[in-house]
């Protein structure tokens, strides 16, 4: 049988004044959860969602004094003009709410039903997003092998968030081991006999992760804070007994409590209602995931197509105007190394200098475009390739040019070759 958390019979009034303000914001915040993950609604809350998208954008624009364009539309980032003005437009409307509610039910003694009930959906919802979460690190969907690209990038080119993404993504077992830990305090969220161990865990879960994108600027700040603080509310009915457990050192009780519901067939609705809700959901998220993975390895595949023109080349022969130049002469005119990415050519002469160009290679037609960051000197190649060579034959600057390179094997990053050592006698630091 079901039951409820029992508290204190009358509480404070500090914390009735802190329910109701809470109560309203969750509600605000996650709605119109969990009818999103029911088959055909989701859409019909769609005019809601774009009606609060507009609000938010208006007040934004001429109530903030932002003057940079303010994006409505979902592009990977959570801390968004639109998303603060959002915080704070629910912030202000649960205050109201509060003040409202505080004084025509100022007699109320306590809310142990309706905290139930909050923290009840407040924990199918974490759960949801932490097994999705879960599943995207176990699957390697949302942290990937750093690619030809990144492996070619200079490391301090990289952003804060970039670098996080290929440490994550260098790493499956220990994607799988982070992923393993949303995914189970997850799933233990959704029993009520489990649901202070799922809690605990998502608490140090997202407590590293909160960190993660605080310290490598990864724009899911506000989310990250979200999660981390519903998953202490679960926790908050069982303080008591943990600080004595952990702190104090003293006995502790068994959770007090009484039936929410008293015939079986209440308890039946109730079972049948939430064994639908975790099958959706987890059907959903796995599903999803699923098919996030089968498009990462198309796209890997479709990408393979480029690799010939990505990556390091070491130049092996130089002909300027039909000459053959050999290393040592015209130093600031031969090539010795080139780096390409999929929108850049890094060119580096004998001596040492660089320049970086524009690139654009169409794999089919076999031809090389070069253009000058200030669009005033452009290069036309075609080229043959393999797996490890590349020949540039074209004109640059009026000269003519033939370059024969040998590409740098990626397995020749120590990132890639080093790989796993049970022993080491001395540190392998590079």
């Amino acid at each position: 049988m079901e039951h409820t958390i029992t508290l204190t019979a009358s509480w404070g009034r500090g914390s009735l004044i802190a329910f109701r303000f809470f109560f309203a914001y969750f509600i605000f915040y996650i709605f119109p959860f969990p009818l999103d993950f029911l088959p055909k609604i989701s859409g019909l809350f769609q005019p809601l969602t774009d009606l609060s998208a507009a609000i938010c954008s208006y007040i934004a624009k001429n109530l903030t004094g932002v003057e940079h364009e303010i994006y409505g539309t979902a592009n990977g980032s959570g801390d968004s003009t639109l998303n603060y003005v959002q915080f704070f437009i629910f912030m202000a409307y649960s205050l109201i709410i509060t003040i409202v509610w505080s004084v025509t039910d100022r007699r109320r003694k306590n809310y142990e039903k309706l905290l139930y009930w909050l923290i009840i959906l407040i924990r199918y919802y974490v759960a949801a997003i932490m097994i999705s979460y879960g599943l995207a690190k176990i699957l390697k969907t949302q942290f990937t092998f750093p690619t030809s690209d990144r492996l070619h990038q200079s490391f301090g080119d990289a952003s804060p968030m970039g670098l996080l993404w290929t440490f994550m993504g260098y790493s499956t077992p220990y994607n799988i081991f982070t992923g393993l830990g949303e995914f189970i305090g997850g799933f233990l969220l959704f029993f009520r006999r489990t649901r202070l161990l799922g809690a605990l865990i998502i608490i140090a879960v997202m407590s590293h992760v909160a960190m993660l994108n605080f310290a490598y600027d990864v724009p899911v700040k506000l989310f990250s804070l979200h999660l981390l603080s519903m998953a202490i509310l679960i926790v908050v009915p069982d303080a008591k007994r943990l600080l004595n457990i952990f702190l104090l050192n003293k006995p502790t009780i068994p959770e007090t409590s009484h039936p929410i519901y008293f015939d079986a067939k209440t308890k039946w609705y109730y079972m049948i209602g939430k064994g639908l809700l975790v099958v959706i959901i987890l059907t959903t998220n796995i599903m999803g995931q699923l098919e996030a993975r089968k498009d990462i390895e198309e796209h890997l595949k479709t990408s393979n197509r480029y690799d010939p023109l990505l990556g390091e080349f070491d130049v092996e022969s130089f002909e300027l105007n039909g000459e053959v130049v050999p290393p040592g002469k015209m130093d600031t005119r031969r090539w010795k190394k080139v780096i390409i990415n999929q929108k850049n050519i890094d060119i580096q002469s004998t001596d040492g200098g660089s320049i970086p160009w524009h690139f654009h290679g169409n794999n089919y037609g076999h031809k090389i475009i070069l253009l000058s960051h200030d669009l005033s000197t452009m290069g036309n190649f075609r080229f043959v390739s393999d797996s490890s060579s590349l020949i540039m034959e074209g004109t640059l600057n009026q000269d003519s040019l033939k370059i024969k390179l040998k590409k740098k094997s990626e397995n020749q990053f120590v990132l890639v070759s080093r790989g796993f050592h049970w022993v080491n006698e001395f540190p392998f630091y590079k």
